[in-house]
């Protein structure tokens, strides 16, 4: 978890950083911890020093956003250009450090090699399989940090995504909390946000749903049997008897986890067969239920890291390699 002066304590909706505006600038200083290859900075939130705010995705104020990294282990650090971080604004010179622009350097070599000279700026990252639009339902937890990342992650791919906040701004900090929550709001209410969040959304749009997420998925999927994809992290969920042939499905999940049960999954394996759909699962291990969340005590960078780069190749159209468990 983040220390408490870094979790979110303003009133208002969290607001958007959009990581291209010529006032954003990241913040360097002498004072800060400078990562090594050998560090592990796994749990970290971006902070704006002028104003004194934390966030996750777009402009926290008015003004220069003089954006740091925090560590929690190492507080301040020199921060790592990463994919996400990499889409600066023509003329913008963010003050790297050499080995910070050493990185960049090498990663755009690569890049171009695989590209044939062709780069274009926040391109890393990106998979070749095209653009998909994507529907990523928020776990009981209500919508949180864990499903705004795995969207950034998503977009900065090339995707399309949406996050429905099934909750209307609510969320909870522990299952039963959020089981509560289901239960005051209502299942019905629910699955209707996310039909309504779905409209305006393409026929082929892939479902990925989140824990709780993948019962709102396997509502919503009897609904759209012109979905290009299924994807659920977390928890099984049921395969409805319109579904078409050929779709391809796949199912992330910790082993053990109550919520992926042997049974259920042998039952769904044998629903997909007798379907002729496309399934593939993927079970961690000693993981806890959460791992993709580094918010919680479940969090395993390890499984975490593994799953996104599974679910990227998926929603880029390619075939992931089955390499069994990890």
């Amino acid at each position: 978890m983040l220390p408490p002066w870094l979790l979110w304590r303003d009133p208002r909706p969290i607001p958007r950083f959009n990581r291209q505006e010529s006032v954003t600038q990241i913040v360097r200083d002498p004072g800060f911890h400078e990562p090594a290859d050998e560090d592990d900075c796994s749990t970290f939130g971006y902070f704006c020093r002028a104003h004194d705010r934390p966030y996750w995705h777009e402009a926290c104020g008015e003004g220069p956003h003089l954006i740091a990294l925090h560590c929690q282990e190492h507080g301040p650090e020199s921060m790592w250009p990463q994919p996400l971080m990499l889409m600066f604004p023509a003329g913008f010179d963010p003050p790297l450090s050499d080995a910070q622009l050493a990185w960049v350097r090498a990663d755009d070599d690569a890049l171009q090699a695989s590209s044939g000279g062709a780069w274009c700026p926040g391109a890393v990252g990106r998979h070749d399989g095209g653009m998909a639009h994507i529907a990523l339902f928020h776990s009981v937890l209500g919508l949180r940090s864990a499903e705004l990342l795995a969207a950034e992650r998503l977009r900065h791919a090339g995707h399309e995504v949406v996050t429905p906040d099934l909750y209307g701004g609510e969320t909870a900090a522990t299952l039963d909390q959020g089981f509560r929550l289901v239960e005051g709001i209502g299942w019905s209410a629910v699955i209707e946000r996310a039909r309504q969040a779905l409209d305006a959304m393409p026929d082929e749009t892939v479902l990925v749903g989140v824990s709780m997420g993948t019962g709102v998925v396997s509502g919503m999927w009897a609904e759209r049997p012109g979905t290009a994809g299924v994807v659920l992290l977390h928890a099984t969920a049921d395969i409805p008897d319109s579904v078409r042939p050929g779709l391809r499905v796949q199912l992330h999940a910790a082993e053990p986890d109550r919520f992926a049960p042997p049974e259920r999954v042998a039952a769904m394996t044998r629903t997909a067969r007798e379907a002729g759909v496309d399934l593939e699962i993927f079970r961690y291990p000693g993981a806890g239920h959460f791992y993709t969340d580094r918010d919680l005590p479940d969090y395993d960078p390890q499984a975490a890291e593994l799953t996104w780069r599974r679910v990227l190749d998926f929603a880029g159209q390619g075939r992931t390699e089955h390499v069994g468990d990890r």
